[in-house]
């Protein structure tokens, strides 16, 4: 009776702890997504936390958009695994979290696109994205989680609906296979990458490609730089990030690396922007300059496919890539 006394005590004892903590980080959450925060920060195993942000809208009404649709968060350093699960039939070829980091959506080489709901440490699958003839190479959600798209090797993307998981549009056009397509601020429109050597650019409202830009060089990934004139930046074989306007379908510039490009990624606040390549190197460039500031390199780091990705953490303080061992680096 007295062990059952004492644990009884210590249950107490930890609940009233939990109060005070949750007090102590509790913040008032940014207007529209603090349900998505809320939601976030609550889901065992997460390894994010929420941090305090001004509400930068009652300064600056025009901030409103740019608040809601950067969420903010520590990174805090993982020392295992919170979660680990069967997903494919196969090779796991992407990953990718919506913004609110609810949903995980996954492409494997078994031709599916999968949505996993994350919480208690779990992934539950919600349904599966078919219709690709070939292995998915990336995914993508729009910023108000309602739509995905998802690269194939068949030559083409499609887009599906999150909820109804219905394929909404199926973009065919590309040569060869697509490593990569990404949405536009707008979330009307979607830019794809392609071995063929191309990007090109789709209006998802008339469901037609407006405008193809012949790159040079096969692209393995891609990102899209927002603002009242979005921009594209491209990776590809021949080593080199490419700068594109929307508008205009010459090079407005480009950087030279050492070794085949893999990936790319935006920092945050998006003034920074992480490339991968063949020759084992993570490069930083800050895109005020258009210059690398910084590598990032290991003993045992091996970046070993065309495909292989690397990320900045959600707050911008890490970089992390996979190494061909199955090794995780992080900087």
């Amino acid at each position: 009776r007295s062990s059952d006394l004492e644990a009884e005590a210590h249950k107490r004892q930890a609940k009233v702890q939990d109060e005070l903590e949750d007090a102590a980080n509790e913040e008032t959450p940014v207007s529209g997504a603090a349900a998505a925060f809320a939601k976030l920060k609550d889901m065992p195993g997460s390894i994010l936390r929420r941090i305090t942000r001004k509400r930068e809208s009652q300064s600056n009404p025009e901030n409103d958009d740019v608040v809601e649709h950067i969420p903010r968060f520590a990174a805090i350093l993982p020392s295992k695994a919170s979660c680990k699960f069967d997903a494919h039939d196969g090779e796991v070829v992407s990953c990718r979290f919506s913004p609110t980091g609810r949903y995980l959506a996954t492409g494997g080489a078994d031709r599916k696109l999968k949505l996993w709901e994350m919480g208690a440490g779990k992934a539950f699958e919600k349904g599966v994205f078919s219709g690709s003839n070939a292995g998915l190479t990336s995914a993508e959600f729009d910023r108000q989680e309602k739509v995905i798209v998802g690269s194939s090797n068949d030559h083409s993307a499609r887009v599906w609906g999150v909820t109804d998981l219905r394929c909404r549009h199926t973009l065919t056009g590309h040569s060869g296979k697509v490593m990569t397509a990404k949405f536009l601020p707008d979330g009307a429109k979607i830019v794809t990458g392609s071995h063929d050597r191309t990007l090109k650019v789709w209006d998802l409202r008339n469901k037609s490609c407006f405008r193809t830009i012949f790159a040079g060089s096969s692209c393995n990934d891609l990102v899209v730089s927002g603002g009242s004139g979005p921009s594209i930046i491209s990776g590809h074989f021949d080593k080199r990030i490419r700068f594109w306007d929307i508008r205009s379908e010459s090079s407005a510039n480009e950087i030279s690396l050492q070794g085949k490009v893999t990936s790319l990624d935006l920092s945050p606040d998006r003034t920074l922007l992480l490339s991968s390549s063949r020759d084992d190197t993570l490069k930083l460039i800050d895109l005020r300059m258009n210059q690398v500031t910084g590598t990032f390199s290991a003993d045992g780091l091996k970046i070993g496919t065309d495909y292989s990705r690397a990320c900045f953490s959600p707050d911008g303080e890490y970089v992390a890539a996979g190494s061909q061992d199955g090794t995780l680096y992080v900087w």
